[in-house]
């Protein structure tokens, strides 16, 4: 079997270039919160999962965020992610998830993630109330 083997090299060559075939047992959690850079919570920022354009959220109210998926497996570690908000440049951040199986289950998970953006112009406009700033002061 000369033929296999001189075939075997270029396929795996190949192999490892296509990209992961789906685990239709396979799930993935991943969960947490969106803070801005004062700790305050996040609310409406669209998070992007890099490569996958149909597995996008929106933080809710207390910056929360969840990423769920069962029976649709394809294991990507660590996911890159890109953070978009209203009035601020786009932010990429990288979230590594633990390796299933977890509790008997084929799942890769990461919860209780804390991704925390920079200051940008929008929080510099409004105080923690919602009111505007001003650097003038009464006497």
């Amino acid at each position: 079997m000369v033929v296999g083997a001189a075939l075997a090299a270029p396929l795996l060559s190949l192999a490892q270039h296509l990209p992961p075939i789906a685990d239709p047992a396979f799930s993935y959690l991943v969960e947490g919160r969106v803070l801005r850079a004062d700790g305050r919570p996040a609310a409406g920022v669209q998070i992007e999962r890099a490569g996958h354009r149909h597995d996008s959220v929106t933080t809710d109210a207390s910056g929360a965020f969840r990423f769920e998926a069962r029976g649709l497996g394809i294991s990507g570690n660590p996911w890159t992610v890109t953070l978009r908000r209203a009035g601020c440049p786009d932010v990429t951040r990288t979230i590594t998830l633990l390796r299933g199986p977890i509790d008997g289950r084929a799942r890769d998970e990461a919860v209780g993630v804390v991704l925390r953006l920079p200051a940008c112009g929008v929080d510099r406009r409004a105080s923690p109330t919602g009111a505007a700033r001003s650097s003038h002061r009464t006497r």
